[in-house]
């Protein structure tokens, strides 16, 4: 499976709304969402994994 720029695309509007300190419940599904799409996309996607780990933390830490 694919990454595609969409996928990318809400990592970004997450990021985003996490700096403006916009954390809600609903951004931590998405952030939870976006866990599990790259997930399944499979083997390859360390970097987006690892993004997504981050700000899972820092919707955490806010």
């Amino acid at each position: 499976m694919k990454i595609d720029s969409k996928l990318k695309s809400r990592l970004a509007k997450a990021q985003a709304d996490i700096l403006a300190g916009k954390v809600t419940a609903k951004l931590r599904a998405e952030l939870d969402q976006l866990a599990d799409e790259i997930n399944a996309a499979g083997d390859g996607h360390e970097p987006l994994k690892q993004v997504v780990h981050g700000l899972r933390v820092a919707a955490s830490a806010a």
